[in-house]
């Protein structure tokens, strides 16, 4: 739920263009396994989903799920949207029957801040995300940004031109994105303050929960066989999840959302350690959440909201 809050000026700004490509990949390649088969929350969540805690009486309140790849969950083994590669075992889903609560989930890979809302994802969706939104809604979460300044598809472009494609007969995008200038974070910052207006809005009693992005490692981290990167590739990486980790969160705080650090929850669970909630260079969703991962957000999650019930 929001304060109250003056206006902020609407924006929409421009987003910076995603790979394609990558987007592509990442779906193809969950097709193909498909067929064969308060405010910073931190708190480190369990591995295994309890049975539904939700014990609303009547129907079950609302919840719309918003957001790109992170949210949406590739990799899953039951896809419920091939083209936004929407799996039904994301964080989502798995906070919904943890609450207790009916999903509209329309997240999608590759997703940008203009895809929530200001237009119908090109060769993906119909309508823009925010559209799912109704008065009656009571959650809503959040996973947006990443896209923006091409965070994930510049490391997948950087490690494909040095180990080559995760998969066979792929193909590697051989100009990865530059370092973002400063301003591009400004800008995100501003888009997301946008779409927090345009969200309280439409659903003003609603519960809004920003959940950020695990990192791959932590600063100080060498590189692995199972994230191919030099050194100086992986510390821009870091340097880019900090200021868009930094830019979600002066977001949340201007708008009174709640924030899940996944940023900080998942220190300890990057690509190259013992207990990694994210994929490395690999099938079937790389650098995206595992099984493990989507499970301890989803909890981070619902315990948050269940303590601001």
């Amino acid at each position: 739920m929001f304060p109250a809050r003056s206006g902020v000026a609407r924006d929409p700004g421009r987003a910076t263009p995603t790979l394609a490509s990558t987007l592509a990949t990442i779906i193809a390649v969950t097709l193909a396994a498909t067929a064969c088969t308060d405010t910073n929350s931190d708190t480190a969540a369990p591995q295994a989903l309890p049975p539904s805690s939700g014990s609303h009486s009547g129907p079950p309140e609302q919840y719309v799920a918003l957001g790109s790849s992170y949210a949406a969950g590739p990799g899953g083994s039951v896809l419920t949207d091939a083209p936004c590669g929407r799996s039904k075992d994301n964080y989502p889903n798995k906070v919904a029957e943890l609450l207790g609560m009916r999903l509209v989930d329309v997240t999608c890979s590759g997703a940008t801040t203009e895809d929530i809302l200001h237009r119908a994802q090109p060769n993906a969706a119909s309508a823009p995300q925010i559209e799912a939104i109704t008065a009656d809604t009571t959650l809503i979460t959040v996973t947006i940004g990443g896209n923006n300044i091409a965070y994930i598809p510049r490391v997948m472009a950087q490690s494909c031109l040095t180990a080559g494609p995760f998969e066979p007969g792929g193909h590697c995008n051989p100009h990865p994105s530059p370092r973002p200038p400063d301003s591009a974070y400004a800008e995100l910052n501003q888009s997301l303050d946008n779409m927090l207006v345009e969200i309280e809005q439409r659903a003003p009693k609603a519960r809004v929960v920003f959940v950020d992005y695990p990192p791959l490692a932590q600063h100080g981290d060498e590189p692995c066989s199972e994230m191919p990167l030099t050194r100086e590739q992986l510390a821009l990486t870091l340097d880019v999840l900090d200021n868009v980790t930094e830019a979600i969160s002066e977001a949340a705080t201007e708008a009174g959302a709640h924030l899940v650090r996944a940023s900080h929850a998942g220190r300890g669970h990057g690509v190259c350690t013992a207990d990694p909630w994210l994929y490395g260079w690999e099938a079937p969703a790389p650098y995206h959440e595992r099984p493990a991962g989507k499970v301890a957000i989803a909890h981070l999650v619902a315990e948050l909201v269940e303590r601001n019930e």
